[in-house]
This record gives structure tokens, C-alpha cells and sequence, in this order.
């Protein structure tokens, strides 16, 4: 049986998986914690449901403000907020498709996507524009 259905109380507390992993990562990696270095420990986590980690969140949020700081100034904003959607929707499709690669027993090798080219900015423009 996978770990993840050993989880004491995790189907009355949201986020309770999330709190039990990040304290693994903090002992297993504790030079990570100090927060005066380039490097820090980010937990990026989603819950089976769909409910992400906060701290994930606001990661890709800061990585599409990165991605945008050399456009022109007028198309920043709709960028980083097409490449932020663009990014959650492939980190949720991956860990749903893990999760039921998981449930069938698959193996994990059946789960990967064949890495491709990034889209055109227009492209990237031109899919978001009807969402809010």
C-alpha cells in the first residue's frame, strides 16, 4: 500500500500531509533553513484534491515575475500572469497523472511527458486572453 493513505487525520485536516512533509525536508535538510543564503527550501505541494501549498504558489508567482522583467513594461503583467497559469496547469496535470499512475500501479516511466518548445509569448497572450 503507498505511504500517502498512512497519514493519521488527514482526511479531516486540510494541509495536514503538507505540514508532515515540510518537517521531513527541514531535518533531512537543514542548511536550507537559513534564510541569509541565495538558497532556500521550497516546498511545492499539491494535495490530491487539487488544494496547493501556499508557498508553492507564490514560487511560481515570483518565477513568472522573473520570466516578464525584460518584456516592455505594458505586456508584464499579462505575461506573468499567463505564464503563472500556464505553470500551475502543467504542475496540476503532472501530480494528478502521478496520482493515478499510483492508483493503477502503473509504472512511474508511463507518466512523462516528452519535454517541448516553449510558446511564442503571442501564443502564450492569445490563450489567456478570455480568462480572468
Amino acid at each position: 500500500m503507498p505511504r500517502w493513505y498512512h497519514i493519521p487525520l488527514a482526511h479531516d485536516y486540510d494541509g495536514i500531509a503538507f505540514n508532515r512533509a515540510r518537517r521531513r525536508k527541514e531535518t533531512t535538510y537543514p542548511e536550507l533553513l537559513a534564510r541569509n543564503g541565495r538558497v532556500r527550501l521550497v516546498d511545492l505541494a499539491i494535495e490530491t484534491g487539487g488544494r496547493w501549498q501556499i508557498e508553492g504558489i507564490e514560487f511560481i508567482r515570483m518565477l513568472a515575475k522573473a520570466k516578464v522583467r525584460e518584456l516592455p513594461t505594458p505586456l508584464q503583467a499579462a505575461a506573468e500572469k499567463s505564464w503563472t497559469r500556464r505553470w500551475t496547469n502543467c504542475l496540476a496535470c503532472a501530480a494528478q497523472r502521478a496520482v493515478a499512475l499510483s492508483l493503477l500501479e502503473l509504472p512511474a516511466e508511463q507518466g512523462h511527458n516528452l519535454d517541448g518548445h516553449l510558446p511564442f509569448l503571442t501564443d502564450l497572450l492569445c490563450e489567456s486572453r478570455f480568462e480572468r
